[in-house]
C-alpha cells in the first residue's frame, strides 16, 4: 500500500478514465441520414421483395390447390363430363353440316380485260347449310346465301361436290330450302327454343372463310331480338337469338345448336362497328355479337317452302304502328299494344269491325308485346282458323273473332291491289294502289297507278284470279307481268319472289 492510499498493483486509475471527445454534430447528423438512407433502401428493395415473395407463395398456393382440386375432379370424371357434352354435342351435329359454293353465270365479253370462254361461270358466294331430311335431301341455309346464284354446289364432309336445287326461299326471313340427291348419312334435329335461356350454352357449326366444319362455342345472350333491320327485304320478319359464339363470314345457314345437340337457330348475321349495326356478310369481323334465326321460326318456314314452295302467311288486313308513349301512359299499357292504323278494304279486320286508332292488346289471350311480336304472331296463324282479339277503343275494351285468311301472294311482295269499280271502258280493272319501299315488287318497277293486264299469258280480271293464277307459278322464278303504266305505254315486268335486295 502506498502512502496515497492505493496498492500500485492496483491496475484502476485512481483518476478515473479520461474523457471520451464528445462527438460532433455534423457526424451524427451524418449518421441519422444513414439510418434513413438504409430504412428508404429497404422500403424501395426490401419490402417489395418480401411482399413478391409472400404474394408469390400465395398465389402459387392457389394454383396449387387449383390443381390438386383438377385433379381431385378429374378422378371424379367431372371434367371429362364437362368436355363430353361439347364433344357429343358437335359430333351429334358435325356431319349434318355442309358447304355451300354459288357460281354466277358471266357473260363471254372481257372480264377485267381477260376474255372468258362461253358459259363460264365464277363463284359469287359461299356459306353454310345444315341437313335436316336425309332421306330426301333437303338442307336449310340463308336466302342471301344463294341470293342470284345461276348454279349452287353443296360439299359433304370433305368428299364431291354435289348439285343442289332450290326448293324455296323466303327474302322476309332470309331463309332458303335446298334439295341435293345424294346419299346423306345424317341429319339434325330442331331444338325447343322455349327452353332456351339466357346464359345456356351454345355451339356455332359451319364453313366460317371457307373452312370446314369449324366449331365455336359462346352463351346465348338475348332471345327475342327484333327490330334489329337484319333483314333486308320490307316488312321483314325478325326473332333472332343472339349469342357471342363467334360467327364469321361463311358460318351464314350454319345451324346453331344446344347441348342437346338439336338446332335452336340458323346463323345468319354479326353486329360489325364499320358497318353501325347488324350485317349478314359479316365482312366487318366477329366481334362477339352474333344473332341466329331463332328455331321457331325457321321451322315455320322451312315447313311451308318444303310443302308449298313459298310461305303462306296468316293474314288480318291491319297497317300497325306502335303506341305513341303520351297514349300508351293514357291507357296505362306500360310499352305494350299495337296500334293500328290503317284497315285494308275486304280484309278480316274490316269483317270484324276493327277500325283505324284500335289498340290491340292481346291475341287469344296473350299479351301483345309490340308491333313485331304481334306481326310475327299473326304470320304463324293457319290459315282459316279463328282467333279472338282483344282492343282498346277510346279508352274501352273491346273483343273481337275474326277468320285469318292467307296474306295475298303480291302482297307479301310489297304491293296492294286494288279493284277498281270506276274503271273506264277498256281499260283493266286491276291497280296497283301502293307499293312498299325497297320491296321485291318496287325493285321489279311495280309503281302505284299501274293496271295489270296479265302473268304470262293469262289475263286478269279480279283478285282472287290474280291470287290463283300466281300460285300456279314456280316460286324460285320471276313471274312475268304484264303492266299498263298511267301514260299508256304497256311493258313487262318480271317479279322475282325469292330475290332479297342486296
Amino acid at each position: 500500500m502506498s502512502e496515497f492510499g492505493f496498492d500500485p498493483a492496483d491496475p484502476i486509475d485512481p483518476l478515473g478514465p479520461p474523457p471520451r471527445p464528445a462527438t460532433p454534430p455534423v457526424r451524427l447528423g451524418f449518421l441519422w441520414i444513414l439510418t434513413g438512407l438504409a430504412g428508404a433502401a429497404a422500403a424501395i428493395y426490401a419490402i417489395p421483395y418480401f411482399a413478391f415473395r409472400i404474394g408469390y407463395a400465395y398465389e402459387s398456393g392457389r394454383a396449387k390447390a387449383a390443381e390438386e382440386s383438377l385433379a381431385r375432379l378429374g378422378q371424379s370424371g367431372a371434367v371429362e363430363q364437362a368436355n363430353s357434352l361439347f364433344r357429343t354435342a358437335a359430333t351429334a351435329v358435325l356431319p349434318a353440316v355442309v358447304n355451300i359454293q354459288c357460281l354466277r353465270a358471266v357473260p363471254a365479253e372481257a372480264h377485267q380485260g381477260v376474255p372468258l370462254p362461253p358459259g363460264m361461270a365464277i363463284p359469287s358466294s359461299f356459306g353454310s347449310g345444315v341437313v335436316i331430311d336425309k332421306q330426301r335431301g333437303y338442307i336449310v341455309t340463308n336466302g342471301h346465301v344463294v341470293q342470284g346464284a345461276d348454279e349452287i354446289l353443296v360439299r359433304i364432309g370433305r368428299g364431291r361436290d354435289y348439285p343442289a336445287r332450290l326448293v324455296g326461299a323466303d327474302s322476309k326471313t332470309d331463309l332458303a330450302v335446298l334439295q341435293i340427291n345424294a346419299p346423306l348419312e345424317a341429319e339434325a334435329s330442331w331444338g325447343n327454343v322455349d327452353e332456351l335461356d339466357i346464359g345456356d350454352w351454345v355451339l356455332a357449326i359451319g364453313s366460317p372463310f371457307t373452312l370446314d366444319h369449324t366449331v365455336t362455342v359462346g352463351i346465348v345472350s338475348a332471345i327475342g331480338r327484333r327490330n334489329l333491320r337484319i333483314i333486308p327485304e320490307f316488312g321483314g320478319y325478325e326473332d333472332f337469338i343472339q349469342t357471342d359464339a363467334a360467327i364469321n363470314p361463311g358460318n351464314s345457314g350454319g345451324p346453331l345448336i344446344d347441348l342437346n345437340g338439336k338446332i335452336v337457330g340458323i346463323n345468319t348475321a354479326i353486329y360489325s362497328p364499320n358497318a353501325g349495326g347488324p350485317e349478314l356478310e359479316g365482312r366487318g369481323g366477329n366481334v362477339g355479337i352474333g344473332f341466329a334465326i331463332s328455331a321457331s321460326l325457321a321451322r315455320t318456314v322451312v315447313d311451308q317452302i318444303i310443302e308449298n314452295g313459298r310461305v303462306i302467311r296468316g293474314y288480318l288486313g291491319v297497317v300497325l304502328s306502335e303506341v305513341e308513349p303520351r297514349l300508351a301512359r293514357q291507357l296505362n299499357l306500360n310499352g305494350s299494344g299495337a296500334q293500328v292504323r290503317d284497315v285494308e278494304p275486304n280484309s278480316p279486320a274490316a269483317a270484324a269491325g276493327l277500325a283505324p286508332n284500335d289498340v290491340l292488346i292481346e291475341l287469344d289471350g296473350q299479351p301483345v308485346r309490340d308491333v313485331p311480336d304481334l306481326r310475327n304472331r299473326i304470320a304463324r296463324l293457319p290459315v282459316g282458323s279463328r282467333v279472338n282479339i282483344a282492343f282498346l277503343r277510346d279508352g274501352q275494351r273491346q273483343t273481337t273473332t275474326l277468320t285469318v285468311a292467307a296474306l295475298p301472294l303480291l302482297r307479301s311482295l310489297g304491293a296492294r291491289v286494288q279493284s277498281d269499280e270506276n274503271t273506264p271502258p277498256g281499260l283493266p280493272p286491276l291497280r296497283i294502289d301502293s307499293v312498299d319501299p325497297g320491296s321485291a315488287a318496287a325493285r321489279s318497277g311495280l309503281r302505284p297507278g299501274q293496271r295489270l293486264l296479265a302473268i304470262g299469258n293469262r289475263t286478269v280480271s279480279s283478285p282472287d284470279e290474280l291470287e290463283t293464277i300466281l300460285g300456279r307459278f314456280d316460286p324460285t322464278q320471276p313471274i312475268p307481268l304484264r303492266i299498263l303504266s298511267p301514260d299508256g305505254s304497256l311493258s313487262t315486268i318480271r317479279l322475282n319472289p325469292s330475290s332479297t335486295s342486296p
